[in-house]
């Protein structure tokens, strides 16, 4: 969006509250690996904004007195969505949100609440560090990975199912036990416990308003970028 608005002929100024530019592409590298050149493009596009004439600053939040205090003519929020937590760690089973896994506290047995292409990468992704991995699916079967490009969900899904992973499609995860998780299969009716030691919450992601909300609220031209209706 920096990039286009300067091309128009605009003036602008990108605001990152990271030390660095790319949003989750590096996140994204980090579980797809490297096949999918998505740090080519973060640096790509960071590039391209140099051309452009972009000032970029990094490290800075923005609020809405910042905003004031700045003075532009229109305001672009790009901050992306935000993540809920539907579930709560037990004694003995631990949940995580996908947006901040520690590796180091994921058990061997681990359960992804989610179908979205980001639950299935961090599923491969998992079973590559030797873990067992199983997905509850709130949706239907042929919808699992769908943001996933076609050629590439060619073979994940395949891949997860040869190393055993285990999909409940059109399931609820209704609580946290003791010794895993219990879900309810929408189409049979059916509770079942599965047993785990790490729950990853990867729910689809949900608007994220507020500060463009509250920037407009001052009279200031103010537009969400993606972040009011995000994708996974």
């Amino acid at each position: 969006a920096a990039r286009i608005a300067a091309l128009r002929g605009h003036t602008v100024t990108l605001y990152e509250q990271k030390d660095s530019l790319g949003g989750l592409l590096g996140t994204a590298q980090a579980y797809k690996g490297t096949h999918e050149r998505m740090g080519d493009l973060k640096d790509y596009l960071a590039r391209q904004l140099e051309i452009a004439s972009v000032q970029t600053v990094t490290g800075q939040t923005v609020d809405v007195d910042f905003v004031k205090s700045e003075g532009p003519d229109v305001v672009l929020v790009a901050v992306g969505g935000s993540r809920e937590s539907k579930l709560s760690s037990s004694a003995s089973v631990n949940v995580m949100d996908v947006g901040s896994i520690d590796l180091n506290e994921i058990d061997d047995d681990v359960v992804i609440v989610g179908g979205n292409l980001q639950a299935v990468d961090i599923a491969s992704f998992l079973i590559a560090q030797g873990k067992h991995v199983d997905i509850v699916n709130p949706g239907a079967k042929d919808v699992l990975d769908i943001e996933q490009s076609p050629w590439v969900r060619r073979f994940t899904l395949p891949h997860l199912y040869a190393k055993g992973v285990k999909v409940y499609n059109e399931a609820d995860a209704t609580e946290i036990t003791d010794s895993g998780l219990r879900i309810t299969m929408r189409d049979c009716g059916l509770d079942k416990e599965i047993v785990c030691g790490t729950v990853i919450e990867c729910w689809d992601m949900v608007g994220n308003t507020a500060l463009v909300d509250d920037i407009a609220a001052t009279g200031i031209e103010a537009y969400a970028v993606g972040c009011d209706a995000p994708k996974n």
